[in-house]
């Protein structure tokens, strides 16, 4: 086993030793396989496995925050409120009202982000990029104070708001932050064309995720997919909804193939969004 596979076994067991609230094969296979598929072209190659090691710690990070927002039997907004003072490069102080196991989970989110911390101190865009990428957690921020509201006062919930932020839950855009920290061939210049480009992405993967999640969400009583609030607020049919975000999961697709940027292969890149919605598809039921 390599030296990286062996960071990213021990990540997995300290996470789940403090939190088994999801599945082991989401860390072990889906996380890794999905951002494997997604990551740029443009990534060093030396540096691809130590990108998947640091994407992994973003998608722990998301999947933590994720269900103390919109899981009715985990929600716990007292945690999430220290927890969102964290970020990579920013101490908080240790919070005195939390212990058992709130602090450890707490603890658990600050080891994540430091050991996040020290990985992306090795890519050679790091420091320029790093103000973006702490943007781009807060985003995701965002998103989950949006689903911890849509838990407290569900008569909220819409379908604009819910296209508005859902995506962030996603870290797309901060993934493909990560991915032009370590690239060979990054043009500043072309910062805003790249994250246009990540924001289409993160709809693609947000539109799998809707599709494919929505069983497990409705058996555990989350009601903030947007399939579901359609349904709800509009009284749309699920199927015809789906279709639709299909139709928009294709012309997605076309629009990332036809930006014009030299950093990384935009067909590339859509194509990584196709077999992302395939993965999701084969794990259907399984996360």
């Amino acid at each position: 086993m390599s030296k990286i596979a062996n960071k990213i076994d021990s990540l997995i067991n300290t996470y789940l030793e403090t939190s088994a609230l999801r599945p082991e094969l989401l860390f072990r296979h889906f996380l890794p396989a999905g951002y494997r598929e997604t990551t740029l072209d443009s990534v060093i190659q030396d540096l691809f496995d130590t990108v998947i090691y640091a994407k992994l710690h973003l998608g722990m990070i998301i999947t933590l925050y994720d269900d103390f927002a919109d899981h009715p039997k985990y929600r716990n907004t007292q945690l999430l409120k220290y927890l969102y003072q964290l970020n990579v490069g920013v101490d908080s102080p240790v919070p005195t009202s939390l212990t058992g196991d709130e602090f450890k989970k707490y603890a658990l989110a600050c080891s994540l982000f430091s050991s996040l911390e020290q990985v992306l101190e090795g890519f050679p865009n790091c420091r320029i990029l790093l103000p973006a990428l702490r943007f781009d957690i807060e985003q995701f921020y965002a998103c989950n104070r949006h689903s911890e509201l849509m838990g407290i006062l569900p008569s909220i919930r819409n379908l604009t708001e819910s296209r508005t932020f859902g995506p962030h839950n996603m870290g797309i855009v901060a993934a493909g932050t990560i991915d032009l920290m370590a690239s060979s061939r990054f043009d500043l210049e072309e910062l805003g064309l790249c994250r246009e480009a990540f924001i289409l992405g993160q709809r693609l993967g947000r539109t799998s995720n809707l599709i494919f999640t929505l069983q497990r969400e409705l058996s555990e009583g989350d009601s903030t997919n947007e399939i579901l609030i359609s349904m709800q607020t509009r009284k749309s049919d699920e199927v015809k909804y789906q279709s639709q975000l299909m139709h928009e999961f294709a012309n997605h697709l076309e629009e990332i193939r036809a930006q014009e940027i030299s950093s990384f292969s935009p067909s590339s890149y859509a194509r990584g969004f196709e077999k992302l919605h395939e993965l999701h598809a084969s794990f259907l039921g399984k996360i």
